[in-house]
């Protein structure tokens, strides 16, 4: 069997700066002998997760700083609201910051908005990403519009901005671009489309698009939870191309060991040891599983 992996694989710079981050205030945490917590998941893949626990990072699901014993926490990749941020600071937390550059740009970019705008924020009504776009601090009406018959949610009494979470899918927020100029153009109202799509993951889609004419069938691997991980492997599929989404080596599919070329192709959070992993397992062949 050969593997063949994607030009674009691995972390984005993002991801790997909010490793960094974590691992920088684990290491303060233990020299002040504090507790190190992390608002929600700092990157969405479950190796990560468990690294950072065992080595001390505590997970908070709640926001509310007044819960826990006062130390140092971690702001996740995907950016937090202005009023979470706020309340940790005023319970005495040390506050380490990796929210993505790109995410912090987006959050800029809301702040600056027209205030005789409506700002709409393409993205997960669940992903931590679009929630903190939407909890920007203007005086601006806000709503997120997961897909097209969402649209019909946003008030038309005001032009419109419009920001797209960083990682949401291309095929995804295309559509919906088209209905919201739609809706603009029908209610005579001025449409500004304020960001794009992160560089990064159009990048591995590119790389996905090319590796999909190589092989048999694409293993994405990455984090079930992860929106790019997803975004890429719905892509892969779109090609016309066999795919499989996993995070682990015992997830691959045993007929696969029949294939005579495999694409490995990966979110922007999985760790470079897994992609190892399932290239050696797979190189080994069935009859060493």
């Amino acid at each position: 069997m050969k593997v063949i992996r994607s030009e674009v694989i691995g972390y984005c710079k993002g991801v790997s700066r909010a490793i960094s981050i974590v691992n920088e205030a684990i290491n303060l945490g233990k020299e002040k002998n504090l507790k190190v917590y992390s608002l929600g998941h700092v990157v969405h893949n479950p190796h990560i997760v468990e690294q950072m626990e065992k080595k001390g990072l505590i997970i908070l699901e709640d926001d509310d700083a007044t819960k826990v014993e006062p130390g140092i926490i971690v702001l996740r990749a995907h950016g937090v609201s202005d009023k979470v941020r706020r309340t940790f600071l005023d319970n005495d937390f040390f506050i380490y910051d990796a929210t993505c550059p790109i995410v912090l740009k987006e959050q800029t970019i809301v702040e600056n908005a027209p205030l005789d705008s409506t700002i709409v924020v393409i993205g997960g009504q669940k992903h931590p990403e679009a929630i903190a776009l939407k909890n920007v601090e203007t005086p601006n009406e806000k709503v997120i519009i997961s897909d097209v018959e969402d649209v019909v949610k946003i008030p038309t009494n005001n032009n419109l901005y419009v920001v797209i979470q960083s990682t949401y899918p291309s095929g995804m927020s295309r559509d919906i671009v088209t209905a919201l100029n739609t809706l603009a153009s029908k209610n005579k109202l001025e449409i500004n489309f304020a960001n794009e799509l992160c560089n990064s993951n159009q990048r591995r889609r590119n790389a996905v698009a090319k590796l999909s004419k190589q092989c048999n069938c694409i293993i994405v691997v990455g984090g079930k939870n992860s929106s790019n991980t997803r975004g890429i492997y719905n892509y892969c599929k779109n090609q016309g191309v066999e795919t499989y989404l996993v995070s682990s080596k015992e997830e691959v599919p045993r007929h696969l060991f029949d294939y005579e070329i495999i694409g490995l192709a990966t979110g922007t959070s999985t760790p470079p040891f897994v992609i190892d992993e399932i290239e050696e397992y797979l190189k080994r062949g069935k009859n060493e599983t």
